[in-house]
């Protein structure tokens, strides 16, 4: 997948995303929410900060502890931890097809080669069914991938703004039992 675009200059179309977002401190600040992109650990744009602190163990460890902690926020998380499942899913399905419909292409091509030579008619179903399954599965593959990101986004916030509101809380719990 293709990570969303950052900039109207970026040409991003053939890089493969990683996530967490390398620009999210960005993307953050960008929509007002300073305080949350200050949680953010990396910046592609500062040098100080190494992007080697992007790992995905930065957002687990505080679901790791909103779980325990705030069990109740978490049903909604796997909510949408399930939606992104889902979209990776449909993602990798839609892509995986657009490769067997240019092979049902391929097939259509060569035996309807076969009919012409034999019988001089080709019949053009074998080859529209492989270019629509194809056209279909890219259309798809596309409108997911832009459901997928915003998903993606959305769980970070969540666990962000969450956390957050977890450590404002945080000094009144009392400390974990062994």
């Amino acid at each position: 997948m293709v990570r969303p675009e950052r900039g109207k200059d970026s040409d991003v179309s053939e890089i493969r995303v990683q996530f967490p977002y390398s620009h999210l401190k960005a993307y953050l600040r960008d929509r007002g929410f300073d305080r949350l992109a200050n949680s953010v650990r990396w910046d592609p744009d500062d040098s100080k900060l190494s992007p080697r602190l992007r790992t995905k163990n930065f957002i687990n460890e505080m679901k790791v502890e909103l779980d325990y902690y705030t069990p109740q926020q978490t049903r909604e998380l796997s909510r949408v931890e399930g939606h992104i499942r889902l979209h990776g899913s449909l993602w990798y399905a839609c892509f995986y097809l657009e490769y067997i419909a240019i092979v049902g292409l391929i097939v259509g091509l060569i035996s309807n080669c076969g009919l012409y030579i034999k019988g001089h008619f080709y019949r053009i179903e074998i080859i529209i069914r492989p270019v629509c399954v194809y056209i279909i599965s890219f259309f798809f593959q596309h409108l997911t991938e832009k459901a997928f990101h915003y998903q993606r986004s959305r769980e970070v916030f969540f666990v962000l703004q969450n956390y957050e509101l977890f450590q404002a809380a945080r000094a009144k719990l009392p400390p974990p039992s062994p």
